[in-house]
């Protein structure tokens, strides 16, 4: 998980199986994430908006955005990756 500082940086967390959330930083960036069957969630960033995809078994990942952001990536096991971005 590599979690590069403001501006078109990206947090990429890969799941269970290969699959990717990514979120792209600050203003009008997206938070994608394929989910078990490459259905996708996509929703533009900025103020306190969110996205949850729920994956493979239950697991969610959720980037709440814009100020102290973070991905949450719980992975297959229930362990997890967290990302605060943003300074």
């Amino acid at each position: 998980v590599t979690a590069p500082l403001h501006n078109q940086y990206e947090v990429t967390a890969p799941l269970h199986n290969q699959y990717e959330v990514t979120a792209p930083l600050h203003n009008q960036y997206e938070v994608t994430a394929p989910l078990h069957n490459q259905y996708e969630v996509t929703a533009p960033l900025h103020n306190q908006y969110e996205v949850t995809a729920p994956l493979h078994n239950q697991y969610e990942v959720t980037a709440p955005l814009h100020n102290q952001y973070e991905v949450t990536a719980p992975l297959h096991n229930q362990y997890e990756v967290t990302a605060p971005l943003h300074n």
